[in-house]
């Protein structure tokens, strides 16, 4: 089971393809119908959440090997190849947060 979902609104038909309780689409507008304050602030949630998700991964693909297609097969190499990417990632914004 898929713990949670984040998407954004071009998912929209997403619920009908996977399983999960925690899925998260933002709210659309219409041409007719504007987003209530309700709405509005869902989506900000939502997008705030979502900004930090798509920046980790923006950080993760200054790893060239991640951003290559590589010839790989192996999974476990896959696999400590992404760990070992993810833990520099995170050392290197750990340095940033002490560098402040």
């Amino acid at each position: 089971m898929i713990r949670a979902i984040w998407v954004d609104s071009g998912f929209l038909g997403i619920d009908k393809q996977v399983e999960t309780e925690n899925l998260f689409i933002p709210f659309k507008a219409s041409k007719h119908h504007a987003l209530d304050d309700f709405a509005k602030e869902y989506n900000s949630i939502i997008s705030s959440i979502r900004v930090r998700i798509e920046h980790a991964i923006a950080n993760l693909k200054s790893f060239f090997i991640l951003r290559i297609r590589n010839r790989i097969r192996r999974v476990k190499v896959l696999d400590a190849i992404f760990d070992i990417c993810t833990r520099l990632a995170n050392f290197r914004f750990n340095l940033l947060i002490i560098n402040k």
